[in-house]
């Protein structure tokens, strides 16, 4: 992975309750905020995590990661459908989202979500759950002409949260705060494919 996260927060921001032991890192009221930016237009992106939530707290979506206006990968707890896993990636017009098939559950389950720029899709426990095309951005071409192009992510700016959502226009205020345990949080600068996640 480009970038990981397991029982390990050094150089992290924590904010919250936050517990660091061998079984990865117990959230109850709280997130790890981690100062990675990436530069430049890129197509691949795939984010994962093994996550055990705990729906009887928490906010009504649990974040387990997120870059504001970039992407997240989130479930929902009491927001319909609940218990559904759910990957969103921001084109620089429209978010393009897919979310698993099955519930997840309240034990141990790896959630990843994959992205090249046609195709979004999302796994649980290394099965394919759903899988879909994006639809083409409009351009301007350099001699004015609109054409269709394939969706980029642009320069992540925003910073790395584990376990909430952070909107910089609110003083960095969380929301949609996480609530059980995560581990193995990692994150790609590439597409990952179907044997790459299992």
């Amino acid at each position: 992975p480009d970038w990981s996260l397991d029982n390990s927060i050094n150089g992290s921001k924590i904010v919250g309750t936050i517990l660091v032991n061998q079984t990865g890192i117990t959230i109850t009221d709280g997130f790890v905020q981690i100062n990675k930016t990436k530069a430049g237009n890129f197509t691949g992106l795939s984010v994962a995590a093994w996550i055990k939530p705990d729906y009887l707290a928490g906010s009504s979506v649990l974040t387990i990661l997120s870059s504001e206006n970039d992407f997240e990968l989130t479930l929902n707890n009491n927001v319909f459908p609940q218990k559904i896993a759910t990957f969103s990636i921001f084109d620089g017009m429209k978010w393009n989202k897919i979310e698993t098939i099955s519930k997840i559950g309240t034990d141990w389950s790896h959630i990843a979500g994959t992205y090249n720029g046609t195709n979004i899709s999302i796994y649980t426990n290394g099965t394919l759950s759903d899988t879909s095309k994006t639809t083409p951005k409009i351009d301007l071409n350099a001699a004015g002409i609109i054409v269709e192009s394939t969706p980029q992510i642009s320069n992540i700016t925003s910073d790395l949260v584990v376990g909430a959502n952070l909107d910089s226009r609110t003083v960095d205020t969380p929301e949609n705060k996480f609530s059980g345990i995560l581990d193995q949080v990692e994150i790609y600068n590439k597409y990952l494919t179907s044997d790459e996640v299992s």
